[in-house]
């Protein structure tokens, strides 16, 4: 467990945004540089929402001395020297996430500034909107949505149409330039769909918005609006912002990569694990049952790395979450002819409606009446008899799930 403990703080670490930030943009004078990309600045404009929007406004105000910096968190009664404070909401917007997003586009028109600075991760989606129909009716929209079989990028689609601010429309209140640095919580790392694209140009349209809700029992007001919009009555989606600029500086890969070089013969199969979270383990399992019968891939002892997003249809009212379910999904599929052990973990701190970012299965955990545990959505509670379940709070970043397979000899 005491290897596990390590592996955990050693994932927290490859997630840490303020980390990502160091190594990946260098400050110099009045001058940012990402990539092949640099950027002059006399007054600076920072504005930092999502999960992980104090580690990222902390390495703004260290390194770059902007004139005005905004955040908004989810923590409650956060203060920081020279910084304005937002508390908002996830994963429903609220009155705090309207008030959240007037206050950015009062700045964006009003402060004295020459570049802006956005600093996007997982969970702006919700802290930080403005809908063009009642928030009532935006948030049983959204909450119809998440519920559907509809992936991130449809629901993302939907939600730019639906607002004020997605898709590039908050870019539009600039008067600035606009640079983006993003935490990517979406498996093709489009800067586009971490929190719905704010400052990033978008190519949907009103028209894939209707062909997704057509079929969907949305309020009447939420459809009529995407139907007015097909038909010309509002303005689309910006298409080209020349002057916003979008950078992705840490994701799940980057996090998988680096913690490979921490565990001996092992092997990243995938940052894009996807589909529903009990299946999707199944799969992974046969994997490492070919492993322990044949000697495919790698040869033990061996640890085998993934990340993504699966998912699950929750019927049930207990407690759990993707990746307990990923993980007694596993535990009922693998060989037990060897020894393994799987870590299941939330960059984020938080896996489903419980507590716990994650979990450890392990070969020798006995399964009993396993079928109550799916059908209830209660599978936490069988790791919380192993005394195996992983609890660290909110982690202050978020780059989907990591998973860790260790295959003995």
């Amino acid at each position: 467990m005491i290897y596990y403990e390590d592996l955990v703080n050693k994932i927290l670490n490859a997630s840490d945004p303020y980390i990502a930030l160091n190594e990946n943009v260098i400050v110099k004078n009045n001058e940012i540089k990402i990539k092949d990309s640099s950027f002059n600045f006399k007054k600076l404009l920072a504005i930092a929402i999502g999960k992980a929007s104090l580690k990222m406004i902390k390495w703004a105000i260290e390194k770059l001395k902007p004139i005005k910096s905004i955040v908004v968190t989810l923590e409650k009664d956060v203060k920081l020297d020279n910084v304005e404070v937002i508390e908002s909401t996830h994963p429903n917007p609220t009155e705090k996430s309207i008030e959240a997003a007037k206050r950015i586009i009062e700045a964006l028109k009003y402060e004295d500034y020459d570049l802006a600075l956005f600093l996007i991760s997982g969970g702006s989606s919700a802290m930080v909107e403005l809908p063009t129909i009642s928030l009532e009716d935006y948030i049983e929209t959204n909450g119809i949505l998440l519920k559907s079989k509809l992936n991130i990028h449809q629901i993302n689609i939907v939600r730019k149409h639906l607002s004020k601010i997605k898709g590039g429309r908050l870019a539009l209140y600039s008067k600035s330039p606009i640079i983006s640095l993003i935490v990517s919580d979406v498996l093709e790392n489009d800067p586009s769909a971490v929190g719905s694209g704010p400052t990033c140009e978008d190519n949907s349209t009103f028209k894939d918005a209707y062909q997704i809700v057509k079929v969907l029992s949305i309020p009447n007001s939420a459809k009529n609006y995407i139907i007015r919009g097909m038909n010309g009555e509002y303005e689309d989606t910006p298409k080209y912002l020349p002057k916003a600029k979008s950078f992705i500086i840490l994701d799940n890969m980057s996090v998988l990569k680096k913690i490979k070089g921490d565990l001996d013969n092992s092997l990243i199969l995938t940052s894009q694990l996807n589909g529903e979270s009990r299946e999707v383990a199944k799969c992974i399992a046969s994997i490492v049952n070919s492993i322990i019968d044949y000697g495919i891939l790698l040869k033990r002892p061996c640890n085998l790395i993934l990340g993504g997003e699966p998912y699950v249809n929750v019927k049930g009212k207990g407690k759990g979450g993707r990746n307990s379910e990923f993980a007694l999904s596993f535990l009922e599929s693998a060989s037990k002819k060897a020894k393994w052990k799987l870590l299941a973990f939330a960059t984020d701190g938080i896996d489903g409606n419980s507590d716990y970012a994650g979990c450890i299965a392990t070969s020798e955990m006995e399964l009993e009446n396993i079928n109550d545990y799916f059908e209830n959505n209660d599978t936490y509670s069988f790791f919380e008899k192993y005394n195996s379940v992983i609890k660290t709070g909110k982690t202050g970043t978020n780059v989907n799930n990591v998973y860790v397979i260790s295959i003995d000899a």
